[in-house]
C-alpha cells in the first residue's frame, strides 16, 4: 500500500509540474499559438497518436476513481475499529465509544461535562477530552482519575493490547450555583385567585 501510494503521489506531482510548465511557457510566449495548432493538428491526423491520448486519459480517469476510494475508504477506517475473530471481522464505531465514555461519567460529582473525541492512528487510540469541572474540584486527582478509567474500561470492553492515550483538556471551571434558603419574613408564593366577577 505504501508503494502505491507512493506512485500515485509521484504520478500526480510530475503531472502537476507538466502543467505548470505548460501554463507557464504559454504565458512567456515560449509555446505560440502556431505550436498549440500544429501539435492539435497532428494528434487528428495520426490515428496511433489518438489513440494512446485516449488510452492515456482513459487511464487518468481510472487512476483519478481509485484515489477517491482509497480516500474514502481511509476516512471509514479512521471512524472504526476493528479487530478478527474466528467467525469474522468485528468493527466498532468510534462514536459508540465516544457515547460509552460520556455515560461512564455522567454521574460523577467532580465533572460537570465531559466531550470526548475519539482518533484511531498508527500509534493506536487517542482519546482527547474536554471537560468541565466544577470549582470545588481538585483538578489533578480528578483528571488522573478520568483518564486511569477511561483507559482501564476500554482495555476491558475492547480486550485489544492496542496502545490507548487518554488526553485531558479542561476547558472551564464552573461555580456551582448555592440556592439561598427563605427567610421567615419573605412570603411564599402562592397562585393568586381571580377576583370575584359580579354576574347577573
Amino acid at each position: 500500500m505504501k508503494i502505491f501510494n507512493a506512485l500515485v503521489l509521484s504520478f500526480y506531482t510530475l503531472l502537476i509540474l507538466l502543467l505548470g510548465a505548460t501554463f507557464t511557457s504559454i504565458s512567456l510566449g515560449v509555446i505560440t499559438e502556431g505550436n498549440i495548432g500544429e501539435m492539435v493538428s497532428l494528434c487528428y491526423s495520426d490515428a496511433n497518436l489518438r489513440l494512446g491520448l485516449g488510452i492515456g486519459g482513459l487511464l487518468l480517469v481510472i487512476i483519478g476513481l481509485g484515489v477517491v476510494q482509497l480516500a474514502i475508504n481511509r476516512v471509514h477506517r479512521e471512524k472504526t475499529i476493528s479487530f478478527e475473530n474466528p467467525d469474522g471481522q468485528i468493527t466498532i464505531s468510534l462514536s459508540a465509544i465516544e457515547d460509552f465514555i460520556r455515560r461512564l461519567f455522567r454521574t460523577n460529582a467532580d465533572i460537570k461535562e465531559l466531550k470526548p473525541l475519539c482518533v484511531v492512528g498508527k500509534k493506536g487510540i487517542e482519546i482527547s477530552n474536554k471537560v468541565a469541572l466544577w470549582s470545588d474540584t481538585k483538578i489533578p486527582e480528578a483528571t488522573e482519575k478520568i483518564q486511569s478509567v477511561i483507559k482501564s474500561r476500554l482495555q476491558q470492553i475492547l480486550g485489544t493490547e492496542e496502545a490507548i492515550t487518554v488526553k485531558v483538556n479542561v476547558v472551564k471551571i464552573a461555580a456551582k450555583e448555592i440556592r439561598r434558603p427563605r427567610t421567615k419574613e419573605e412570603p411564599e408564593e402562592t397562585e393568586m385567585e381571580a377576583p370575584y366577577q359580579y354576574r347577573d
